[in-house]
């Protein structure tokens, strides 16, 4: 069974910046190595949201912005917003037509 990203794991696979938002690659990563250390991290899924694969599972990017700056992982679905800033990311309602209101 595969496991969810823990906030612990983050940390050793990612770095992030407040200041711009960027989640990136702490080691080269990937198949051979492909991507590199300090690569943002992530790429658009069918939704438009950046994901990138952990431990062979599909982790939004946006929760992996939020696990980093508050060092938990959320309690409920994470707003996305492309630029990924601690003041952007916000837990939302995730049932449909629900979806975007604030929790």
């Amino acid at each position: 069974m595969l496991q969810e990203l823990t906030p612990q794991r983050a940390a050793e696979l990612f770095t992030y910046e407040p200041d711009t938002g960027l989640v990136k690659w702490r080691n080269n990563a990937g198949r051979w190595g492909r991507i590199k250390a300090g690569s943002p991290a992530g790429c658009p899924c069918s939704s438009g949201h950046a994901q990138v694969g952990v431990d062979g599972r599909a982790t939004m990017v946006h929760r992996i912005a939020w696990m980093l700056a508050y060092g938990a992982a959320p309690a409920a679905d994470v707003g996305d917003d492309a630029a990924h800033l601690p003041v952007d990311l916000r837990l939302v309602d995730a049932q449909p037509g629900r979806q975007g209101r604030l929790v």
